[in-house]
């Protein structure tokens, strides 16, 4: 019985030791086929042999872009780069440490954007496996980034001029009127041409593209539409009293035409809210001779305090509600060309071009928008009441 076992024994271990042996040999096989990196858990891809024989090893750090100049208010995102001794390199730049080591002229990201604050320099470290790489950026003064308009796309008939404003941004964020030094062109001259603050209609309708531009910055854009009308003197502004007297009321009639027209004849009527007959209220004012372009004339009542292209012929304006007419000839007969209805009028009235602009109110006026000019035959959107009043003055938005 005890020799029986004795030979179970030293079966058993022959066995193990047979499983032993091949599981070294696959251990060897599988070393063979993957590397020693990675049954190791090495994930370096540069780990091992150079080809020649010898080891390839991290010997660096390198940050790009080298050199580095930025204006105040700009980023940039930076890349660190592992270069290993067999003169090949890896992105590293996630898994690298980044600091700004010295100066206060720029803030880093931990994933290596940079954001240049103030004027001047600052070192940058990227540190990777024991290895830092060194940048030093510059930081200049704020430049030139963006143009922006202070409209947006318009229309415009023939012959008409608008004027607006145009601001370049910096960098840092910075605002600068750039109105008269930048560039303004349009891409169809047949339309409408522009110089720097004024687009003109020709006389040809359709459609343009307006282009802004400053140097290197990014250009500004809006379409210009211009619409087959004759371009003609509006009422640009009104104010219907003041707190300095009820009487302190005027109309601003302005000629947004790029040639003189003749309003000899021409008069500005006042009718009331209510009044939907063939008959004005009030003849305010009988105009003379011819308006030159961009032409302002004031009209009026006896509370002015400023002096005045003419007066009141007779009758005031209704302060809360009521309407202002500008026709090209007589009182009550005259062509209207142009017209205002503000506050609540009688449905039908001849002074009102689509729906009224808001209600009046002392040391209130209403006003043309977006532009001075800008006429689209529809108070409630072509006025607002604003809370000064702007008599003699364009609008220039």
């Amino acid at each position: 019985m005890r020799v029986v076992t004795r030979h179970k024994i030293f079966v058993g271990s022959r066995i193990a030791a047979a499983s032993l042996r091949r599981a070294v040999r696959l251990s060897i096989l599988l070393v063979t086929a993957t590397g020693c990196s990675s049954i190791l858990g090495i994930t370096d891809p540069h780990a091992g042999s150079d080809g020649g024989g010898g080891e390839v090893t991290l010997t660096s750090v390198a940050i790009s872009p080298d050199p580095l100049t930025l204006p105040i208010g700009t980023t940039r995102p930076l890349t660190a780069n592992a270069i290993y001794s067999d003169g090949s390199k890896t992105d590293v730049t996630a898994q690298a440490t980044w600091t700004v080591a010295s100066g206060s002229a720029l803030t880093i990201t931990p994933d290596g954007v940079v954001t240049a604050a103030v004027a001047g320099s600052s070192e940058i470290d990227a540190t990777y496996q024991g290895f830092t790489g060194k940048l030093t950026a510059n930081v200049l003064s704020a430049a030139p980034d963006h143009v922006t308009l202070s409209i947006t796309d318009f229309s415009i008939v023939e012959q008409q001029a608008a004027h607006f404003h145009a601001s370049l941004v910096l960098t840092d964020s910075t605002v600068i009127d750039a109105t008269l030094t930048s560039a303004w062109t349009t891409d169809d001259p047949t339309v409408a041409t522009a110089v720097p603050g004024e687009v003109d209609g020709q006389l040809a309708s359709g459609t343009t593209t307006l282009t802004v531009g400053f140097d290197q910055a990014t250009p500004a854009t809006l379409v210009v539409t211009v619409r087959p009308l004759t371009c003609h003197p509006v009422i640009n502004e009104i104010q219907s009293g003041s707190a300095l007297s009820p009487d302190d009321e005027w109309v601003e009639i302005y000629n947004p035409c790029t040639v003189s027209v003749d309003v000899d004849g021409w008069t500005v009527d006042y009718r009331a809210a209510s009044q939907i007959g063939t008959q004005d209220t009030a003849l305010l004012v009988t105009m003379i001779g011819s308006m030159l372009p961009a032409e302002i004339r004031l009209f009026a009542g006896p509370g002015f305090p400023d002096l005045a292209d003419d007066g009141w012929t007779n009758g005031i304006m209704q302060q809360v509600n009521g309407a202002i007419g500008l026709r090209a000839g007589a009182k009550d007969v005259g062509p209207l060309v142009d017209s205002i209805a503000y506050g609540t009028v009688a449905i039908g009235h001849p002074f009102i071009e689509g729906a009224s602009c808001g209600a009046m109110a002392n040391d209130k006026s209403a006003a043309r928008l977006v532009f001075d000019g800008n006429d689209n035959d529809k108070n409630a959107t072509d006025f607002t009441v604003i809370a000064t009043p702007t008599p003699r003055a364009l609008n220039v938005p």
